[in-house]
């Protein structure tokens, strides 16, 4: 495969990553620009070789650099912009069931850990998935 196409791979995946953090994406798409790399300098002229590169680098830059990326970037620094903000009950939300809040124009499942009934202000102190955890106002 040409050096052209596994930069471009390298590139889509690294934006990717930015635009959705998962700390593992960006691992694939250094894999990927290692092996643009290596085909450019004519290390890796096979496919068979070229992916066992983006294998073994990728893999490799996981393995040692993820958890120490991760340390690096406090809970803070990814803490969303939605913590903290009131949001109001449209569903009444049970504790150990999901209930709807209205939350910037957008209707949201969420979850607590008491009853909140229907209309009442709630604040957003964290997500799971796409579920907002919620505590009374």
């Amino acid at each position: 495969m040409s050096e052209w196409i596994w930069a471009a791979i390298g590139l889509v995946l690294i934006i990717t990553e930015l635009v959705v953090p998962t700390f593992f994406i960006i691992f694939l798409g250094i894999g990927a620009l290692i092996v643009a790399v290596t085909t450019f300098t004519g290390l890796s002229e096979g496919l068979n070789t070229q992916l066992l590169i983006f294998a073994l680098s990728s893999i490799l830059l996981m393995l040692l650099l993820r958890s120490r990326l991760k340390k690096r970037i406090s809970a803070k620094e990814m803490e969303p912009e939605y913590m903290g903000k009131l949001a109001t009950v449209t569903e009444t939300i049970l504790p150990g069931r999901e209930g709807k809040v209205s939350y910037s124009g957008s209707v949201w499942p969420a979850v607590a850990d008491s009853e909140i009934p229907k209309d009442s202000t709630v604040t957003i102190i964290g997500r799971e998935g796409i579920c907002l955890k919620v505590k009374p106002a």
